[in-house]
């Protein structure tokens, strides 16, 4: 869909909801933020590591990032707003609460 397609369907919207419209709108919506689901799959894998003992430093993050997929450590300390050590040091205190 491209987007006059998709203009087309907000503006019509309210005319006529369709359940075609209504899945062609949420399809467009989500496939911005399918990159927040492999960041999700970053923090998950990171949370493994920590469980394990074995935080990689950011050196080693980012070959494991590239070889599997996921966020660079650059990139989750800008979008947590923390460098990397306090990135593991939170991720430690929320493993901690979930398990008292």
């Amino acid at each position: 869909m491209d987007k006059e397609e998709l203009r087309y369907l907000l503006l019509n919207f309210t005319k006529e909801v369709t359940d075609e419209k209504l899945n062609l709108i949420l399809e467009k919506y989500y496939s911005r933020r399918r990159n927040f689901l492999n960041y999700s799959e970053t923090l998950k894998k990171l949370g493994r590591l920590v469980i394990e003992d074995r935080f990689p430093n950011s050196k080693k993050w980012n070959l494991i990032a590239k070889k599997e997929g996921y966020y660079s450590s650059n990139s989750i300390q800008y979008l947590e707003g923390l460098n990397w050590k306090q990135v593991k040091e939170k991720m430690v205190k929320e493993i901690k609460n979930i398990l008292k």
